[in-house]
């Protein structure tokens, strides 16, 4: 008894420390057009974790030796699933183009709402910028005065008395 508890507890940690160990695994992502994909994260199947790939498309990582299938993901592709069959992973990414119709219209209703907003701002300036002149020009008119000539000669002529 004693023997066979020994045994299990041996081959449960020697599989444990084989699962902690893992195993590497390297690789390529290119695009529809066989061009090398940088920027996409690649990782375990289910698990949050993983590499992101570099300029010319290749990524290495380890994994569990339990992960059979690793994920390529990239913003306005498919995600993709490859199963691990050896230590190198070729991924050919499909772009989404229902998703890239949709970021062409958001990224063209921004714009439009952005070219509305500076225009709204614009035409606002203008009309503060009227508004202050007008103001300006309602003061400068209350604060005219009558030339002073032309009331002191009427004032003068009232009281001459006259040559008759």
């Amino acid at each position: 008894m004693k023997k066979s508890l020994m045994l299990l507890l041996c081959a449960v940690l020697s599989h444990l420390a084989v699962a902690q160990s893992g195993r590497f695994v390297n690789g390529v992502v290119f695009d529809e057009n066989d061009s090398p994909m940088a920027g996409v994260m690649v990782g375990a199947k289910g698990d949050s974790e993983g590499v992101v790939t570099g300029p010319d498309g290749q990524f290495k990582l380890t994994v569990s030796a339990y992960t059979k299938y690793l994920t390529a993901q990239a913003e306005g592709y498919f995600t993709q699933s490859a199963e691990i069959d050896g230590s190198y992973i070729v991924f050919r990414m499909r772009i989404n183009r229902k998703y890239a119709e949709q970021k062409a219209a958001a990224e063209e209703a921004a714009a439009k709402a952005k070219a509305e907003a500076a225009a709204k701002a614009k035409a606002e300036e203008q009309a503060r910028l009227a508004a202050e002149k007008a103001a300006a020009k309602a003061k400068a008119e209350k604060h005219k005065v009558e030339p002073v000539s032309s009331a002191v000669t009427e004032s003068k002529n009232e009281d001459k008395p006259s040559d008759r």
